[in-house]
């Protein structure tokens, strides 16, 4: 009889843990003394092995040292005129480029009109 809906799974095997026979075959690799990518690596490092062999290994184990980037999306807002910028921006970017000098009092600025 079938499981109804909105029980929730009971039982099994935990996710992410490895059944028997993955299980098996990594204590074997492990015993005769290397992980497939320290075999990988072995091959990528001689310098006795065929480059095209060489560049092969060095793909297939760069998944598993090199995380792949993630992608972001960048939204900015630009503003076109110069009349839609606040006093704070517009004094930013008059400092930046060297065109106003930190002038003591506020409201006074030297070479801005």
């Amino acid at each position: 009889m079938p499981r109804p809906r909105g029980l929730p799974k009971t039982g099994g095997r935990k996710k992410g843990i490895a059944n028997k026979r993955t299980r098996e075959i990594a204590d074997a690799a492990i015993a005769q003394g290397l992980t497939p990518l320290e075999y990988m690596l072995a091959v990528l490092r001689d310098e006795t092995a065929d480059p095209e062999r060489r560049d092969e290994m060095a793909k297939a184990a760069a998944p598993y040292i090199h995380p792949r980037l993630a992608s972001i999306e960048a939204s900015h807002r630009i503003k076109a005129d110069v009349r839609d910028l606040s006093d704070a921006e517009l004094m930013a970017i008059a400092s930046s480029t060297g065109i106003v000098e930190e002038a003591g009092g506020e409201g006074e600025h030297r070479g801005v009109h």
